[in-house]
């Protein structure tokens, strides 16, 4: 049996897999994650979505939801249109972007947060509205990034925190996502420059672990690894910025170590092959999941190895099928994806959107 896997090759859109192929179409036949993800959308919009806002809502407070989780819902809905052709999205894609409450908190609170922030603002640039001051914005938040909160302590890195207090995985992650995603958007040379630099650093910094896992951050005393817990979300957004150093310099060595990460959270942080995330449920770790199925599909989609691909996509769609039949009332989803239960929110439900667009990301791009 021959895998064939679309090219890819020339993906410049960071979230959105191969999405050259699909944009502005629909395609003649659905394929799993289509179905599902619209239904996850439309029970996510009717019961925590607010007009008046602008913005997704906490379950049951009037109150929108922190910054972070606003704009990784913003590069679901992008990612759906761009997968499917399904353009009934545009309108809160472009009111959800252009929300200045919005933009404002990401900015003021932590860096990750803002790093999110530029993730969503660059994809929004590059596949949906060509506005430059989305750019502008995403370069703003670079140079505040670069400027003002990388340092030479414990060897370079960007802190997490305004009060730079601690550096950590998933901010110097994100950083490595946006530097290579703004290369491969514009070409400039400085964001392949910083690319190089973080990678380095973060390569350097001991943060993945000698079981190809990536722990939270670094000891503040010894600068070393701190063993803290591996968290879905690290593992995955690690992979975006592994795969955009492949894609733009074609050294399989960068898959090769997004191979072993995604091996070892396969292999690690699984119930009978359910994604499961490690510790107690909070606001923040709702998310998680989702993230690292959104990063994994990226990777299978660019991958080389299309055995590795197909592994993956079985992977993905065992994942999708059976948080499917799990699923609530109204098309709801929970927190916890192995064993179900009947809490839900927006959150929650936004997890279980990045599920369903990988499937559709893998399902239409790699076929057996």
């Amino acid at each position: 049996m021959r895998e064939i896997i679309k090219s890819a090759g020339a993906l410049i859109s960071f979230g959105v897999m191969a999405i050259s192929a699909f944009a502005g179409t629909q395609t003649d036949q659905t394929v799993f994650g289509e179905k599902q993800a619209k239904a996850a959308i439309e029970a996510l919009n009717k019961n925590w979505y607010s007009p008046c806002y602008r913005q997704w809502m906490e379950a049951d407070e009037d109150k929108p939801l922190s910054a972070w989780h606003g704009w990784n819902m913003l590069e679901q809905f992008i990612n759906y249109t761009k997968l499917t052709g399904d353009n009934s999205y545009i309108p809160i894609i472009n009111t959800v972007a252009s929300n200045p409450q919005l933009n404002a908190q990401g900015v003021a609170n932590g860096n990750d947060d803002c790093e999110w922030q530029a993730i969503a603002q660059l994809l929004y640039y590059s596949e949906i509205i060509k506005d430059p001051i989305y750019l502008f914005e995403v370069n703003e938040i670079f140079k505040l990034m670069k400027g003002d909160y990388w340092d030479d302590t414990m060897g370079g890195g960007i802190y997490w925190d305004h009060n730079k207090s601690y550096k950590n995985a998933i901010t110097n992650e994100l950083f490595l996502v946006i530097v290579t995603k703004l290369y491969l958007v514009t070409g400039d040379q400085i964001y392949l420059d910083w690319a190089n630099k973080e990678w380095d650093w973060f390569e350097k910094s001991g943060m993945i672990n000698s079981d190809f896992l990536v722990n939270d951050g670094l000891d503040n005393k010894t600068g070393k690894n701190n063993g803290e817990t591996t968290w879905t979300y690290n593992q995955g957004v690690i992979l975006g910025g592994l795969t955009n150093l492949y894609l733009i310099s074609k050294d399989e060595k960068y898959l090769t170590l997004a191979n072993k990460i995604a091996d070892s959270t396969i292999k690690k942080l699984t119930t009978n092959g359910i994604l499961v995330e490690p510790g107690t449920v909070d606001d923040s770790r709702k998310q998680f999941k989702g993230i690292f199925m959104r990063y994994l599909a990226y990777l299978a989609v660019n991958e080389k190895d299309k055995t590795k691909a197909v592994e993956y996509k079985k992977f993905i769609n065992a994942n999708g099928q059976f948080v499917w039949e799990k699923r609530g009332e109204g098309d709801k989803f929970s927190y916890y994806w192995e064993s179900p239960d009947k809490e839900y929110d927006a959150v929650k439900q936004s997890s279980a959107i990045d599920l369903f667009n990988a499937c559709i990301a893998v399902n239409k791009l790699i076929t057996e």
